[in-house]
């Protein structure tokens, strides 16, 4: 994953639209959760849910969305958040970032979950048709399950396909996922 890039590519992205991922989720969380977000890039899914009424922590090297009341925005590469963080959130919700750490930094932060665990991410398999240029690390799905159940996690959702997150000509093949411990 290339810092330089992510950053550069935030710069002129303003999409206002919550992610179809995010607008999924609302079923699973609890009105009263704090949520973080990780990887939250513009904070378009960090802005949906905080107009929901959530309090929520959008975390990413790259961001640089505004403030807005019930959402705190920290710039700070992630792995070294979730060392140096105490984890005081009911969810952790991420999408799309997943699959730009490599399953180190997944383990740490599956341990680094307490209790609602919601995930999109392309899976093992998946071919990028756009935005080739950076690293991916392409999921197994049966591996993550196992991984999850490991980690004392109970799945509520799980779903392997395509179609729920086109963007442009893309249509990659993704994992959702919904659990907790």
């Amino acid at each position: 994953m290339s810092k330089k890039y992510w950053k550069q590519f935030y710069k002129n992205k303003h999409i206002l639209q919550p992610s179809s991922f995010a607008i999924f989720c609302l079923n699973f969380i609890p009105k009263s959760s704090k949520i973080v977000e990780l990887g939250c890039g513009n904070g378009r899914d960090a802005f949906f849910f905080a107009n929901k009424g959530y309090k929520i922590t959008g975390v990413d090297f790259a961001t640089q969305p505004k403030q807005k009341e019930n959402i705190n925005f920290i710039k700070y590469d992630i792995i070294k958040y979730l060392n140096n963080t105490v984890n005081i959130f009911d969810i952790i919700y991420t999408r799309f970032f997943l699959h730009s750490i490599n399953d180190n930094k997944i383990d740490k932060l599956l341990k680094w979950s307490k209790k609602l665990f919601l995930a999109e991410f392309r899976t093992k398999g998946d071919i990028p048709i756009l935005y080739k240029n950076h690293y991916r690390n392409k999921i197994d799905g049966n591996a993550f399950l196992t991984k999850m159940i490991k980690n004392n996690f109970t799945i509520i959702y799980y779903s392997k396909s395509r179609n729920v997150a086109k963007f442009k000509e893309e249509n990659p093949e993704i994992i959702r996922i919904i659990a907790r411990k």
